[in-house]
C-alpha cells in the first residue's frame, strides 16, 4: 500500500499535506487505488464540474467564484482527467446526476433546492502545478480513481497558510485563471437570460 493509499485511507485533511510539503509533492508520483490508470502526468488536461449558483459569478456566468475551488483546503477539489474520463459527455451527466443529489438532499445533507449543473471548467495540469509563491508549490494532483469514476483526481492548496482566508481568496483567484476555459452542458439546466 502506498504512502498516498494511507494518507487517504486515514480520513484526508488538507492541512495535514501542509507539514510536509517534501511528502506532499512526492505522493503526486503515487495513486490512490487499484483501479487507477497511473498517477496524474503533467501533459494532462483536467475538468471540474461546475455548478449554479455557488461556482459562477451571478453577474457574470462566465466567471467562476472562489467557492469553485474552496474544496481545494480540505478535502480536496474534485476534477476529473480527461484522458481517462469516458467521454465529456459522460462527465456533463455526472455533473447533471450530482446536482439532481444536491436538489433532493440526503440524511445527512441539507436539500439545495436552487443547485444546477452549469458545465466543465477545463486547466492543463502542468499550468496547476507550476504555481509558485515564495519559492513554493502551491498546489499539488493526486490520483484518486475509483472503480465507479477511474477519471477523479484531487487539488490540494499545500501553502502552509492556505486556511487564512486573504490567502485562500488569492489562491482560487489563481485557480480561477488557470480553470478560464468553460463548457456549458449542452443539455443545459440553467436559463442565464433569467438572472
Amino acid at each position: 500500500m502506498s504512502n498516498l493509499t494511507k494518507f487517504f485511507n486515514g480520513g484526508v485533511h488538507g492541512k495535514e499535506l501542509m507539514k510536509n510539503l517534501d511528502d506532499a509533492i512526492a505522493w503526486e508520483n503515487e495513486t490512490v487505488s487499484n483501479h487507477s490508470p497511473c498517477s496524474v502526468k503533467n501533459n494532462e488536461k483536467v475538468a471540474r464540474q461546475i455548478h449554479s449558483p455557488i461556482h459562477v459569478m451571478e453577474t457574470n456566468p462566465n466567471q467562476l467564484t472562489n467557492l469553485a475551488f474552496e474544496d481545494m483546503i480540505n478535502k480536496g477539489l474534485s476534477i476529473n482527467r480527461l484522458k481517462y474520463a469516458i467521454s465529456k459527455d459522460d462527465l456533463h451527466k455526472r455533473g447533471r446526476e450530482k446536482a439532481a443529489r444536491d436538489r433532493k438532499g440526503s440524511s445527512t445533507r441539507k436539500a439545495k433546492p436552487d443547485r444546477k449543473y452549469f458545465g466543465l471548467a477545463f486547466a492543463n495540469v502542468i499550468d496547476i502545478r507550476s504555481v509558485v509563491e515564495n519559492d513554493k508549490r502551491c498546489f499539488v494532483i493526486y490520483d484518486t480513481s475509483s472503480v465507479s469514476c477511474p477519471s477523479h483526481a484531487d487539488l490540494y492548496c499545500i501553502i502552509n497558510d492556505c486556511r487564512n482566508e486573504m490567502v485562500k481568496t488569492r489562491q482560487a483567484r489563481k485557480l480561477q485563471k488557470i480553470f478560464s476555459t468553460i463548457e456549458k452542458d449542452p443539455n443545459q439546466e440553467i436559463n442565464t437570460s433569467e438572472k
